[in-house]
């Protein structure tokens, strides 16, 4: 299988569907308005998901909608994965189907840091990651959520994560929103072994996935520091991105993660922005505890 679908990936640059379009169709335009109506009447105001995060959410202006190929940007360990569940979460909490894949947590470990965000409080990560739970009060809290599917799938060992092998998890579970942490973990449809050619083909592929499907892809990437340890005390610039720029032109919306060591303050700052202006935030975020507070006053201008 796997050589049949390095095949296939090979073959892909050699097969492009594409449907034309007459701008002057106003029948058409019309039509595709209405529909925009409807996803913005279903969205609350939006016709992608917003973040519920009020610095991204009032720059970046449709939400994650279908065809947007979204970048967290950040060094190692600095809490990327962290935004793309709370991300996932507040998606869930307005009724979207959300879809993490994981090359470095198992699922159960996702699962636990969702259910400490969606706990706000009421479930500490550190107890539930030894099974420290009262069963009756943990029944009754789940009793309260209401909600669709919330899907993280299980890579099997040795298998590879490629966009072909994405496209058959959005086909067979039609989510409204895909993570997929990271993608230096991750291969091409190629199987490229120069890494990057892998993650300059796996930037182009997964724009062409989340158009094709009609969904936002999160791309999780680590960044590259240019000037040792020093240049990694502030947040990276999305030039940064480890291995290849090419997700620097692909993406729709690259924000920088980035918390300050000893600190709860994740700071997320806007590196490119389609859809309007740059922008940065601040959570005051007890991680263990999942309460998290956006703060409105920039923090470091000292």
């Amino acid at each position: 299988m796997a050589g049949i679908q390095k095949d296939l990936g090979a073959l892909n640059k050699f097969s492009t569907a594409s449907r034309d379009v007459n701008i002057m169709d106003f029948d058409e335009a019309a039509a595709d308005y209405a529909k925009i109506r409807a996803k913005v009447a279903a969205n609350g105001g939006v016709p992608g998901i917003p973040t519920g995060i009020i610095a991204i959410d009032s720059n970046y202006t449709t939400g994650f909608a279908g065809g947007d190929l979204i970048v967290f940007l950040e060094w190692t360990g600095r809490g990327k994965s962290l935004l793309s569940e709370l991300v996932c979460c507040r998606a869930w909490e307005m009724g979207h189907k959300p879809m993490i894949i994981s090359l470095e947590m198992s699922p159960q470990k996702v699962r636990d840091r969702c259910y400490t965000i969606l706990g706000s409080g009421l479930l500490a990560n550190s107890s539930l990651a030894i099974g420290d739970i009262n069963e009756d009060d943990f029944r009754t809290w789940s009793n309260t959520l209401d909600g669709p599917e919330f899907i993280v799938p299980e890579i099997d060992d040795g298998g590879f994560v490629t966009p072909n092998w994405v496209r058959s998890k959005i086909e067979q579970h039609r989510p409204g929103v895909v993570v997929l942490d990271y993608a230096q973990l991750a291969m091409d449809n190629a199987y490229s072994g120069d890494m990057t050619a892998r993650m300059r083909n796996m930037s182009t592929e997964y724009k062409a996935l989340a158009m094709a499907m009609d969904i936002p892809i999160i791309l999780i990437s680590s960044a590259t520091p240019e000037n040792g340890v020093a240049s990694i005390k502030n947040p990276p610039i999305v030039e940064q991105v480890a291995w290849s720029r090419q997700l620097s032109y692909d993406s729709d919306l690259a924000i920088a993660v980035h918390r300050r060591e000893e600190s709860n303050i994740i700071e997320l700052v806007g590196r490119k922005n389609r859809n309007g202006d740059l922008f940065a935030a601040y959570l005051d975020w007890d991680i263990n505890n999942g309460i998290i507070k956006e703060i409105f006053e920039d923090l470091f201008d000292s």
